[in-house]
């Protein structure tokens, strides 16, 4: 169940509902991904997700989909659900090799990750984008990433 007006303790984060804007719309919240789930995204990818996003999406409750106070809408996105985004990017992918879908914002743009060199951070890009070099640094790692999602206040 969500929660709308108190904090929570999930896996040793507080995460505060004061942090998502619901005046407009409800958040929805993500349960605890599974490691099975995990395994199989790497294994497709044949490459690991980061630490900290798994940890971020196996908290007892996380955001999926929300207003962050910052005013920026997020949808975050399951291992199952990246891998649902990459099948229908098919062709795509080709330009994007590497490519690891964290979310999107709730349009045209997704967050994601180079797998090849996760040490760019997080990376936003157009869903029609043409390759890497249309893609922009948003200079965060995925731990600044989680974090900005967590006080809400990350801003693309």
């Amino acid at each position: 169940t969500p929660f709308t007006t108190t904090g929570r303790e999930s896996r040793g984060v507080h995460m505060s509902a004061s942090n998502v804007d619901e005046t407009g719309e409800p958040a929805s919240w993500g349960s605890s991904v599974p490691d099975s789930d995990f395994t199989a995204a790497e294994s497709a990818l044949t490459a690991s997700i980061p630490v900290a996003w798994k940890t971020y999406l196996q908290r007892e409750q996380w955001l999926s989909k929300g207003r962050l106070r910052s005013g920026t809408f997020v949808t975050l996105l399951s291992p199952t659900d990246a891998q649902g985004l990459m099948s229908a990017w098919d062709e795509a992918l080709e330009a994007h090799p590497g490519f690891y879908p964290l979310g999107t914002d709730g349009s045209r743009n997704l967050y994601c990750l180079d797998l090849r060199s996760p040490e760019l951070g997080v990376l936003l890009t157009d869903n029609s984008s043409g390759g890497w070099d249309e893609a922009e640094s948003l200079n965060l790692s995925v731990e600044e990433f989680v974090a900005q999602i967590d006080n809400g206040t990350f801003r693309p």
